[in-house]
């Protein structure tokens, strides 16, 4: 027979006292261990979209450096208006330069650490909304919330984001 250490026997009377709804008589170091595990599912999963990114250099630097080939969505639709101004060719062309020595490994371990927090935000975002309504009011309402929905609309909310900032 295995014996919770005191830590599991705290954990899980924390959580007894979530689901029963009676979270007036926790005190503040429980919901400060909630909130610590919390935040702890958040980094775990920023780190692992984080290796994931690591490994997409590809594809990730072909949709960050799209902008710079002249085919690009937004250059077609200024040459269109060009064309109907009938004003004269404006091709360009974009010459990328490298400055440092290792330049070009830290530029993939940024765009990898923000591309992992940009794909776990949907759940970051869920996870402080689930907590702090948990606290207004109470965690039986926030267990019965719909998750998908949130999720879906923080997802559509952030991508439309970047949409608007990729092709602004």
């Amino acid at each position: 027979m295995k014996y919770p250490n005191s830590s599991e026997k705290h954990k899980n009377k924390n959580v007894a006292k979530m689901e029963t709804g009676n979270m007036d008589t926790m005190s503040f170091w429980d919901h400060l261990d909630i909130l610590r595990g919390m935040f702890m599912k958040i980094v775990l999963l920023t780190v692992v979209f984080r290796i994931v990114a690591f490994f997409f250099k590809e594809e990730l630097f072909g949709i960050i450096l799209a902008p710079q080939n002249p085919n690009f969505i937004i250059y077609k639709f200024f040459g269109l208006v060009n064309s109907w101004l009938d004003s004269e060719d404006g091709s360009f062309s974009i010459r990328l330069i490298n400055t440092g020595l290792a330049q070009q490994f830290t530029l993939h371990m940024k765009v990898s650490i923000y591309a992992g927090f940009l794909v776990s935000s949907p759940f970051a975002l869920y996870q402080f909304f689930r907590f702090i309504m948990g606290g207004y009011f109470g965690f039986l309402l926030v267990k019965k919330m719909p998750k998908k929905g949130f999720r879906y609309i923080t997802t559509d909310i952030i991508s439309l984001s970047i949409l608007l900032l990729f092709f602004k």
